[in-house]
């Protein structure tokens, strides 16, 4: 699936995509990378060629916005549409504060190319950036790039060692509006090659290890020492962010900061091609409007979805024996309910998310225990933590109640039945249709 259509709406290659024919006339460099179609004839790029990406996002941040990069072959090339969601996020982020002359980000490990400061400073005239990166052949790389486009003024770097708070080149004295961070993904060469071998992954990875892989527990483990050192700085910087690459833990880490005494939080998604980021923001700033930030197009479109009632017909030739079914299923179930007659019968009934969640998972893993010998050491650590995220995760919402509601009404063939609830409780209003199928 192509997640374009959910781009930031100021993302300029929302609507216009890169021409690739007109990028290959104006940059020989390209022209090799730019193949046809053998039936539509229209030009495409493999992403799965790093030496293709690379000279793609040379071209791209030439063209558009008058960069000039160097990116070296053994470092990790960025894809600039992606990047620049970031980057628009960030000015959403800072609506909810005070209007400033002047703003100043932070960017932890900007890497070789330095993409996110020369963005940030080619699109908003009043930001300036400071960067840290602990790469020597990265900040090489990432100064010249700097140095080239005579932005030195407004992109400060900084070398640190790993072994640095995250903050350290802030100093004593600097002030930050907003601090940004694209960290390592993956724990292990392993956990990287797996992600690379997966069937959709639709592209290249030519990164060094330390770009890649932060082995203390990837990129979740890099967001909890991010919240660790927030807490001691969070005077001076107003909004902390942080981008994941994966959804565990994107949900994981959201569900911490929720306990950890944060101010303010909220999330978005950055989506391009058949890649989709996650991205978290907090504030220990109580004074926040978070309402002035607008919502990602995939957390719209998501909210404005509306499922069609689950309807089948009823084995049953009555309205008494399907109503009798469906009570005697409710009551085996453990869920109370009332009933109306006008005409037809009207169940209505309350339960909550955690009442019902992944129960098909719990079930899979208890056959999964009766024969042990199918269900390896490493799969069953990996259900028992997705369950145990996934309860924590419900355990907060179990006050909260979903109304549900099931028609038995009389049409031309026999009876029908029509169960509306919540979107939220697809998987357990699934559950309870099996049932009544089999039985009424």
């Amino acid at each position: 699936m192509a997640f374009n259509q959910f781009m930031h709406p100021k993302n300029r290659y929302k609507h216009e995509p890169p021409d690739f024919e007109k990028l290959a006339e104006c940059f020989p460099n390209f022209r090799k990378h730019v193949q046809h179609s053998k039936r539509t004839k229209k030009p495409f790029v493999n992403f799965r060629n790093p030496n293709a990406v690379r000279e793609l996002s040379k071209c791209l941040l030439r063209n558009d916005f008058n960069l000039n990069v160097e990116l070296p072959s053994d470092r990790l090339s960025p894809t600039v549409p992606s990047r620049l969601n970031y980057i628009l996020w960030l000015q959403d982020l800072l609506q909810c504060l005070p209007t400033q002359n002047r703003y100043v980000v932070f960017d932890i490990g900007c890497g070789s190319s330095c993409i996110y400061p020369l963005l940030g400073v080619k699109l908003n005239d009043n930001w300036t950036f400071i960067a840290s990166e602990i790469d020597a052949k990265n900040f090489e790389y990432a100064q010249r790039n700097v140095t080239t486009n005579g932005l030195s003024e407004r992109v400060l770097l900084h070398q640190v060692l790993e072994s640095d708070n995250l903050f350290s080149p802030l100093g004593d004295t600097d002030e930050v509006d907003v601090c940004m961070c694209n960290p390592p993904f993956f724990n292990s060469k392993d956990d990287a090659e797996k992600s690379w071998q997966r069937p959709s992954a639709n592209s290249s990875c030519s990164g060094d290890g330390k770009e890649m892989i932060f082995e203390q527990g990837g990129d979740l483990a890099f967001a909890e020492r991010l919240l660790r050192d927030s807490s001691k700085v969070k005077g001076r910087i107003k909004w902390f962010t942080i981008m994941f690459g994966k959804k565990l833990s994107f949900t994981s880490f959201k569900l911490k900061l929720k306990t950890s005494g944060v101010s303010a939080l909220t999330s978005t998604e950055f989506c391009q091609g058949k890649t989709m980021r996650w991205a978290v923001a907090w504030s220990f700033i109580d004074t926040l409007d978070i309402d002035k930030i607008p919502k990602s197009q995939f957390q719209l479109a998501k909210s404005q979805k509306t499922d069609k009632p689950l309807t089948f017909r009823c084995k049953s030739s009555t309205l008494e024996d399907c109503e009798n079914a469906v009570s005697k299923i409710l009551a085996e179930l453990c869920i109370s309910f009332e009933t109306e007659h006008v005409g037809h019968v009207l169940f209505k009934f309350k339960t909550s998310k955690s009442e019902w969640m992944h129960n098909r998972r719990k079930r899979r893993l208890e056959t999964f225990k009766l024969t042990s010998k199918r269900l390896c050491d490493a799969e069953r650590k990996c259900v028992q933590r997705q369950d145990t995220t996934s309860e924590a995760n419900s355990q907060q919402k179990s006050d909260v109640q979903f109304e549900c509601l099931i028609f038995l009404s009389h049409n031309n063939d026999g009876v029908e039945a029509k169960i509306c609830s919540n979107p939220m409780l697809k998987e357990e209003i699934n559950a309870i249709s099996v049932h009544l199928k089999r039985r009424i």
